[in-house]
C-alpha cells in the first residue's frame, strides 16, 4: 500500500503539468495525526508541516498531492522522533463567487512515525493509513495568492511494531490550515 500511494502521488505530479487548467504550490499546518504509541512529543510542539500541489483538471476537479513533515528531539529521554506523510486527495470544487470556493471529496494519507534511541537505533516504528472526506474552504486575495482551511472525518489503519495487529481508529481528521500560490 505505501509503494502505491507513493507511486499514485509521483504519477499525478509528473502528469499533472500537462492537462492542468490550473497549477499551484500549497503550505499548511496541522495538529500531527495521532497513529498511536507514545503521544507525548505532541505536547511539545503539535503542528506539523505539509508541502503539496493545487492541480485544477476540470472548472469543479482539483487534486492535491502533498507530503508531510515533523521532526522533534526530546531531551528528557534522548530520542528522536520523525513523521514522514504522503497524501492525495480529490476535491469537487464549487466556485460562491467573490473569489470564494469550497470543495467536498476523498482524501488518502499514509504516515510513517519513526523513534531513535541515543546509539542511533530505531526504538519504534509506527505506520499508518487514513482514508477521509474532507470539506474546506478558499477565499483568493488575489489571482495567484489564496488561503484554505479544511476539516473532515478519516478512517485510520494503525500498525506499530511493538505490538501484533492493526487499531482502526475512526475520528475527525485534523484541521488544516494554509496558503495556495497559482502560477
Amino acid at each position: 500500500m505505501k509503494r502505491t500511494l507513493i507511486t499514485a502521488v509521483l504519477l499525478v505530479l509528473i502528469a499533472s503539468g500537462g492537462f492542468a487548467q490550473q497549477f499551484g504550490i500549497t503550505a499548511s499546518i496541522a495538529p500531527l495525526p495521532y497513529i498511536g504509541g507514545d503521544e507525548t512529543f505532541i505536547y511539545y510542539n503539535p503542528l506539523s508541516l505539509q508541502i503539496g500541489m493545487d492541480i485544477r483538471i476540470l472548472p469543479f476537479l482539483t487534486l492535491k498531492p502533498g507530503v508531510m513533515f515533523f521532526m522533534w528531539n526530546n531531551s528528557e529521554d534522548d530520542e528522536a522522533d520523525m513523521l514522514l506523510g504522503a497524501s492525495l486527495d480529490v476535491q469537487y470544487v464549487m466556485d460562491w463567487g467573490n473569489n470564494f470556493s469550497i470543495y467536498i471529496g476523498p482524501g488518502v494519507k499514509y504516515y510513517q512515525n519513526t523513534n531513535w534511541d541515543t546509539t542511533g537505533d530505531v526504538s519504534d516504528e509506527d505506520t499508518a493509513i487514513e482514508i477521509s472526506i474532507v470539506l474546506g474552504g478558499q477565499y483568493m486575495l488575489s489571482k495567484n495568492f489564496g488561503f484554505f482551511a479544511d476539516v473532515g472525518i478519516s478512517y485510520t489503519m494503525h500498525t506499530d511494531d511493538d505490538s501484533p495487529g492493526t487499531d482502526n481508529i475512526i475520528k475527525t481528521r485534523n484541521a488544516y490550515l494554509g496558503v495556495v500560490f497559482y502560477f
